[in-house]
């Protein structure tokens, strides 16, 4: 969700709870992606997961997106990380589906 208040621009994540302050609105965004990678990468690297980052926005946040008037455009963000060999992949969990 992204939001001009008196000339400072701030990006707000609904499905992930990550906010950004920016002083346009390609440098929020530019910030809002450059955090997410940030976080992501970071809990990787001390976690091992990303289960921390996996948190969605409050409510009242919630409420204000739903109330606003609709929008023509939708922002997406997919990171990518490069993973090194020396990354151990403990924290990953697989479960097959089991066959009706």
């Amino acid at each position: 969700m992204l939001f001009n208040d008196d000339g400072s621009w701030f990006a707000q994540g609904l499905e992930i709870d990550l906010c950004a302050q920016g002083s346009s609105l390609a440098d929020v965004k530019t910030r809002f992606e450059n955090g997410l990678c940030a976080t992501i990468h970071e809990h990787l690297k001390t976690y091992g997961d990303i289960k921390g980052v996996l948190q969605v926005a409050p409510q009242e946040v919630w409420d204000e997106f739903f109330a606003a008037k609709p929008q023509t455009s939708l922002y997406s963000q997919v990171s990518l990380h490069e993973f090194h060999e020396a990354l151990q992949f403990s924290g990953i969990e697989y479960y097959e589906k089991a066959v009706a």
